[in-house]
């Protein structure tokens, strides 16, 4: 998989400021607005009865909670404004967003701030004076669900289909001559590099001998074959993929396949794997979208005299040889084949993307088109943010930058980001908004002084959100005892998981997002996640001369015990003892059944203002 990371941020960069949007008819309306409830509103006169909704007030918020904003425009306008339908309404009150308001009116701000969060505003009167409530329609909720269940439903479907019809191909290319491969060079560059490289008729062979192996790449899965338990043709093909691999660059240590031929015990096993964006679509990257699936090969590594540095893993992404991005890499590879040119991280940064081809590929809300560049005024100077030639960027640094250049107003939703690097020393205004359309899947309207931004895949992200009490009760508890106890480390576990709350949640956490605490959650997250499903009595029995009997957990546990513990069948007898060691501040846990250790668990300590 590390092929990958030399694809990643710089790979569009080129072309954002190249590439023409279709025409589609400029949108200035927001469609996911309730039209109805806005023409409601400006009827019975909801913006303009209250006159204290035309002063102009200035606010400036960065990654801070819808609660924490509206207290703020409260108490700057002297208007009674409430946030969610009660204190304990956290999926309204601890939304994050970011705000760039210099001298707004009141009514404008509150309504922008329900049209990027897709929130709605109630208002009451008590002896004449009017006050205010954000609330959000369970409506908009449910009906965003549907949606998005639909849209995934439809690009899991297409991605799919173009699987399957890329491993009905590789059933052409066993056998191919030189008429048809220079052909196919340039008719089809991406299925002529695996062609040419070998990596086409090996992988066709795995496919046709291993049925599970195929099903699994067409239907997104990951399934994994050991070399040592395959017959003596399998194991021929899949030295055969290590070896066109290695043809095609792909490995680190920069093995040929004339090792392989020498030492076939190099290769462990090979997997097929589906694209990071089937994992985890709330994190993952471009390049993804165009991936069907990635080829992953585990092999042994050696160091320069010979020693033996155990096992690593590489990857050899499989593109949509349809797309503009696949044919591309097509060419890329091509190149290796054809001049050993072993950068690919270099060749990469000249790969062209299609904005509009990349739009069409994600899935999230539609994406709002622009006929033509908006009027935005401006210029951005990138230079001032950067140590030795590189500039990451978060997305509070781009829109900072943006307000500062163009002088417009900005509220937008937030989510975790990826910071931005680039070496562009000065950008137009609008190639901020073009980054956050393409790099960061936003959506961006313009009304009149003010840009409102909404990431696209808002609905997904705010369902891996978890309440602030959560992350202000492991801050409070990790400052005030300098560790964390492992109850409170099994309730962080949970979220490293398939949906990977951990990264939505704490990883720009300033006291949380610390090393001491990934490092302990990520090598015992198996074990954590197990003692998270067990209840407090179950939690305290482990600790008893008489231990916990795995075989008296419910059903539910019992999968879970299964699953994550690895050794247990679910069937035989066995009881898990612990015991609980102070370490200064910290403590060790160390767990055994039956006599034999399994696990320990240090837990993390806490550095004042430095917590890494």
């Amino acid at each position: 998989m590390k092929i990958l990371s030399m694809m990643l941020s710089v790979v569009a960069l080129p072309f954002l400021f190249s590439t023409p949007s279709a025409a589609v008819g400029k949108i200035t309306i927001d469609p996911n607005t309730p039209e109805a409830l806005a023409k409601a509103q400006a009827l019975s006169g909801f913006w303009t009865a209250d006159s204290r909704l035309t002063q102009k007030i200035s606010l400036e918020a960065k990654r801070q909670s819808v609660s924490s904003i509206i207290s703020q425009i409260s108490q700057k306008a002297g208007i009674k404004i409430e946030t969610g339908l009660g204190d304990q309404d956290w999926q309204v009150r601890d939304r994050k967003m970011i705000i760039f308001a210099k001298d707004m009116p009141v009514a404008d701000l509150m309504q922008s701030i329900a049209r990027v969060m897709k929130f709605d505003w109630k208002r009451t009167q008590s002896d004449g004076v009017y006050s205010y409530r954000l609330f959000m329609d369970r409506n908009t909720l449910i009906n965003a669900e549907a949606q998005s269940y639909r849209e995934e439903q439809r690009f899991y479907q297409e991605q799919c289909q173009k699987r399957a019809d890329f491993s009905e191909k590789l059933k052409d290319f066993a056998d191919l001559s030189e008429q048809d491969l220079a052909k196919l060079k340039e008719e089809d560059p991406m299925m002529y590099a695996l062609a040419a490289s070998g990596v086409a008729e090996s992988l066709g062979r795995i496919f046709g001998e291993a049925k599970g192996m195929r099903d699994a790449f067409v239907s997104g899965d990951k399934m994994t074959m050991n070399l040592s338990s395959e017959s003596d043709g399998m194991k021929a093909a899949m030295l055969n993929m290590a070896k066109a691999m290695a043809r095609m660059a792909v490995f680190s240590s920069d093995l040929s396949e004339e090792d392989f031929d020498s030492n076939p015990d190099l290769l462990k096993e090979i997997s097929v794997q589906p694209p990071h964006v089937s994992e985890d679509r709330a994190t993952s990257d471009i390049v993804s979208l165009y991936m069907l699936g990635e080829i992953d090969l585990m092999y042994k590594r050696t160091g320069s005299s010979g020693e033996d540095l155990g096992f690593t893993e590489n990857g050899f992404p499989i593109f949509d040889p349809d797309s503009v991005f696949g044919k591309e890499f097509g060419r890329l590879f091509t190149q290796v084949l054809d001049k050993g040119v072993q950068n690919l991280g270099e060749i990469s940064m000249n790969v062209k993307i299609d904005p509009d081809d990349l739009l069409k590929r994600d899935f999230g809300e539609p994406a709002v088109k622009h006929d033509k560049d908006e009027n935005i005024p401006g210029e951005v100077d990138l230079s001032q943010n950067g140590k030795n030639g590189t500039k990451p960027f978060e997305m509070i640094d781009q829109l900072a930058l943006f307000t500062n250049a163009s002088g417009l107003n900005v509220i937008s939703d937030y989510f975790v980001d990826e910071p931005l690097n680039t070496s562009t020393d000065k950008i137009p205004s609008i190639g901020i908004l073009k980054w956050m359309e393409l790099l960061n899947s936003y959506n961006w309207w313009r009304r009149g002084s003010t840009i409102e931004l909404r990431d696209r895949h808002w609905f997904h992200k705010r369902s891996l959100e978890i309440p602030e009490a959560w992350l202000v009760k492991w801050r409070d508890n990790f400052k005030s005892a300098e560790t964390l106890g492992i109850d409170d480390l099994a309730d962080m576990a949970v979220l490293i998981g398939e949906t990977n709350q951990w990264k939505m949640n704490i990883s720009k956490d300033d006291i949380l997002a610390c090393d001491p605490i990934k490092w302990t959650l990520y090598l015992q997250k198996d074990f954590l996640r197990f003692y998270a499903s067990l209840s407090q009595s179950q939690r305290a029995a482990i600790y008893t001369k008489e231990g916990l009997d795995l075989t008296n957990l419910s059903g539910e546990q019992k999968q879970i015990a299964t699953k994550r513990l690895g050794w247990w069948d679910g069937k035989r007898s066995a009881v898990i003892f612990g015991t609980r060691m102070p370490l200064g501040k910290q403590f060790k846990y160390s767990f055994n059944t039956g006599g034999r250790n399994f696990g320990s668990i240090t837990t993390p300590k806490y550095t004042v203002n430095k917590p890494s």
